[in-house]
């Protein structure tokens, strides 16, 4: 028995002397995630579809409540998404905006991506409770390079209400999640019509590792800008939006009530996005073309912008 047990010990010699190295911040992260309740799975089923989700999660409740978590995205896609077209969905979550897709574009198909384990397997369960047969799923972090591994930001599924749609890559250390970076270039897609991205400071890196592709198909593209989080990745608004631009993209700030969701168009495709999108959108836009702004923000840690100068 006591051999035994020694035997045992020196297996866990490389975990043992790993803990040991830890800071003990990331120490007490890791006992803390070792022994926390298990996440409360609850499932429901109303006209949108059948999903699964953790219980106390935001976008779960939002998605119960209202179908879909985004009703400006909603009404968007169903006036702009052709039968036949491909589209992308990064950052997908529980799925809500996938399955939305799936039905919209029949002959086409919908590639989406959600890097963290959990939200992954859920969104895969939902895929398959609402028979979305044309979605492909991939547990990617889509970035700027291939095949790195990435850490997420670690996340704790308990308390009164949590929001698992904040979860980020992280850009240092952390206990969270391990995942793989991956380009859309090299995953060697067909013709895209559409891309929605919802990545949490990512979006950059991933629109710079799909250049190839943005350049083929030159799709329409749903975007989050959100200051803060691009900010924990070492870039900015500021960057992402020049960055559209200098492809040739006009965009157009969804001004719902909390407004980082921006539609970005190709320039030669202006005027039939404007036909498309008719005369009814019931959310105001605000229209950025140039090649240069300058922004400014109400408070220091405010996640969007108050307004937008276009300098050149």
């Amino acid at each position: 028995m006591a051999a035994h047990m020694l035997a045992k010990l020196h297996e866990m010699r490389p975990f043992l002397k790993s803990v040991a190295a830890m800071r003990p911040r990331s120490l007490f992260q890791l006992i803390a995630k070792a022994t926390a309740p298990l996440p409360q799975v609850s499932a429901f089923t109303n006209a949108f579809g059948s999903f699964t989700g953790l219980r106390n999660d935001y976008l779960f409740q939002s998605i119960m409540a209202k179908g879909i978590n985004e009703t400006h995205f909603e009404d968007l896609v169903r006036r702009l998404l052709q039968r036949d077209w491909n589209v992308i969905d990064l950052g997908a979550n529980l799925g809500s905006h996938s399955v939305l897709m799936s039905r919209l574009v029949p002959e086409g198909r919908v590639f989406s991506f959600e890097p963290q384990s959990l939200t992954f397997s859920l969104l895969q369960n939902n895929l398959l409770l609402n028979e979305c047969h044309n979605v492909r799923s991939f547990r990617f972090a889509i970035s700027d390079r291939d095949l790195d591994v990435l850490a997420m930001e670690p996340f704790s599924y308990t308390g009164e209400k949590i929001n698992n749609g904040a979860l980020r890559v992280s850009a240092g250390r952390s206990t969270g999640d391990l995942t793989i970076s991956k380009c859309l270039d090299d995953l060697h897609l067909p013709p895209v019509g559409f891309i929605k991205m919802d990545i949490q400071g990512s979006e950059l890196k991933a629109l710079k590792g799909a250049a190839k592709t943005i350049a083929r198909d030159r799709p329409l593209m749903f975007i989050e800008i959100e200051e803060q989080h691009l900010q924990s990745l070492g870039t900015s608004s500021k960057d992402l939006i020049e960055h559209l631009l200098g492809l040739d993209y006009i965009l157009f700030r969804i001004m719902t009530d909390y407004p980082c969701d921006h539609i970005c168009v190709p320039r030669e495709n202006a005027a039939a996005f404007s036909a498309a999108l008719g005369q009814d959108y019931p959310y105001p836009l605000q229209r950025i073309e140039g090649r240069h702004v300058k922004l400014l923000f109400n408070r220091p840690r405010d996640q969007n912008y108050q307004s937008i100068e276009v300098i050149g």
